[in-house]
C-alpha cells in the first residue's frame, strides 16, 4: 500500500530517523521543543524505555489487537510495520500500526494500551484522546493524504474502546508548518525559544557574572511580588512557578539584577546531583554493562563493581534558584 512513499527505515533506527519528524514526535515540535531539538541536533539520544512495564505491556497487547478489533468491532485490520515519507514535504514520516479498508476508502489505524487508570481517553467513537495521540493521527494523515480518516483503538485491562479521528486538512497543514519551522531551527542549529525553566538552562547555562543595573519595571514588579508570596505562603506553587520563570527568563545569562535600594537579587545556577544513566554505560562500557544485568540493568551493582567508571556514565540535573536579599 502506497509503495511509492515507503522508505527503508527501521522504527528503532534512531540515527537515520534523526533528520525526520515521526508521528509520535509531532506533539514535541510544539510542547517539548528544546529536548527534541537536542536529540535532532545530535547532542543526545532518547532514553531507552523498552524495559518499562507499561512499554512491555503495550508491545504484548498490540500483537493481538488486530484480532481483538475484528472480534469486538468487526473490522479487519491490515497490520503495518512500514515507514512512509511525505511526497511533498522534506521532514514528515509515519509508521501507522495498520490500515482498514471499507468498500471505497482507506483509514489509518493506531493501537494503544494505556493503563486502566489513564483518564485521558474519553467517550468511545469520539476523538477525545490525549493531545499527543491526536496530533500523531493528524500527522500521519498529512503524510498519507490518501487516508480518509483514522481509527485509534485503546485496550486496557477492562477491554477496548474505539476512537474516530476525522480528517481535517487545516489541522494537518498547520501541524506540518509548525514541524517545518522547528526542523528549520534544527538545520541551522538555532535553539528554539525557551518554554520552561529547564529550557532556560540550555540557553543560559553559565552566568556572565554581571548584575543588571537598571532592571525593567516588569522585572522589579515580578521580583517584589514573588518575594512577598514566598514570605506569606508556600501554597501558591502555581503563581510562584510562573513568576519565577518570568524573572529567570528576563535575567537570562546575567547573574541577577540590582534593585533600586542597591540590594542584589541573585540567580544561582546549581549543578545538581549526578545520576548514573544506563544508556551511557551500555554505549561506553558494553562489557561492564553486561556484567550488571540482573533481569535488567542494576545501577547499584555497576557502582559496586566499576566505581571508577561511574562518573563517566553519569549526568547531573542542573537547576536554578532565585535568592532574594533579606529586607
Amino acid at each position: 500500500m502506497y509503495k511509492n512513499q515507503i522508505i527503508n527505515i527501521d522504527v528503532s533506527d534512531f540515527e537515520t530517523r534523526r533528520k525526520f519528524i515521526g508521528a509520535s514526535e509531532a506533539h514535541r515540535c510544539i510542547n517539548d521543543q528544546m529536548n527534541l531539538w537536542i536529540e535532532k541536533t545530535g547532542d543526545s539520544i532518547p532514553d531507552d524505555i523498552s524495559h518499562l512495564p507499561q512499554i512491555k505491556r503495550g508491545i504484548r497487547y498490540e500483537k493481538h489487537m488486530p484480532q481483538w478489533v475484528y472480534e469486538d468491532f468487526g473490522m479487519e485490520i491490515l497490520p503495518n510495520t512500514k515507514t512512509y515519507k511525505s511526497k511533498n514535504k522534506k521532514f514528515p514520516i509515519a509508521t501507522p500500526d495498520g490500515f482498514f479498508k471499507d468498500k471505497k476508502d482507506v483509514y489509518g489505524i493506531e493501537f494503544k494500551a494505556p493503563s486502566i487508570y489513564n483518564v485521558n481517553y474519553g467517550e468511545q467513537d469520539t476523538d477525545d484522546i490525549p493531545l499527543a495521540n491526536l496530533m500523531q493521527c493528524h500527522h500521519t494523515m498529512a503524510v498519507l493524504p490518501q487516508l480518509k480518516g483514522y481509527f485509534l483503538f485503546a485496550y486496557t485491562e477492562d477491554g477496548g474502546k474505539r476512537y474516530i479521528i476525522k480528517k481535517d486538512n487545516n489541522i494537518s497543514k498547520a501541524l506540518i508548518e509548525k514541524e517545518e519551522r522547528f526542523m528549520s531551527l534544527v538545520e541551522h542549529k538555532i535553539k528554539p525559544p525557551p518554554q520552561n525553566e529547564k529550557d532556560l538552562l540550555h540557553h543560559f547555562p553559565n552566568s556572565n557574572k554581571i548584575y543588571i543595573p537598571n532592571p525593567s519595571i516588569s522585572l522589579l514588579n515580578n521580583g517584589n511580588q514573588l518575594q512577598k508570596i514566598r514570605a506569606v505562603s508556600k501554597e501558591n506553587k502555581g503563581i510562584d512557578k510562573d513568576l519565577s520563570y518570568k524573572i529567570k527568563k528576563e535575567i537570562g545569562e546575567n547573574a541577577g539584577y540590582i534593585r533600586p535600594d542597591g540590594k542584589k537579587v541573585h540567580l544561582q545556577r546549581i549543578e545538581g546531583k549526578k545520576t548514573l544513566v544506563a544508556e551511557i554505560a551500555k554505549e561506553k562500557f558494553p562489557k561492564e554493562y553486561a556484567e550488571c544485568l540482573v533481569n535488567q540493568f542494576s545501577p547499584e551493582l555497576f557502582k559496586e563493581k566499576h566505581s571508577h567508571l561511574v562518573n563517566d556514565c553519569s549526568i547531573s540535573q542542573p537547576y536554578t534558584k532565585l535568592q532574594f536579599p533579606r529586607d
